[in-house]
């Protein structure tokens, strides 16, 4: 009877960490969706009329979004080996009609846990970012992006 429910268990947190893993690596688009995105994003900046000096807070808001960005994905990465590890462990348990240890069945339940983590720290530090673009920006400017509809 523990072995059905544990392989249910395991039925029910594989499609969970599939999807946590999805919310939390979300990798760079494919190659037409950020040309397209690029242009979009040019045909704004173009509007907006920029001075100099918000130009360059702006691109450098732009290189540390993208770091956020690479070091987020990285330790999702790592997050994933890890859980691979712990599924892979609880898998070989279940295949050899062994019933897991109290550890390896705490370790499953908290799988996803370090991809909330990643995913809620990247989106903290990116609300940060964008509460300073908005500062270099003036009223109209605000407006215009808010009101922003591309092509």
């Amino acid at each position: 009877m523990p072995i059905r429910v544990l392989l249910i268990s395991l039925f029910i947190l594989l499609p969970n960490f599939a999807f946590a893993q999805k919310r939390a690596l979300k990798e760079l688009a494919p190659p037409l969706q950020q040309v397209q995105q690029s242009i979009k994003s040019i045909n704004l900046i173009n509007g907006l009329n920029l001075t100099v000096k918000q130009m360059e807070g702006l691109k450098e808001l732009a290189r540390q979004t993208d770091n956020l960005h690479r070091a987020a994905v990285m330790e999702a990465k790592r997050a994933e080996g890890k859980a691979l590890v712990v599924l892979e462990n609880f898998y070989e348990q279940l295949k050899k009609n062994v019933v897991p240890s109290r550890e390896t069945k705490h370790l499953v339940h908290r799988i996803e846990h370090p991809f909330k983590e990643v995913s809620a720290g990247f989106n903290e530090q990116m609300a940060l970012k964008v509460a300073q673009a908005k500062k270099l920006l003036n009223p109209g400017q605000l407006a215009m992006v808010k009101n922003y509809r591309p092509c």
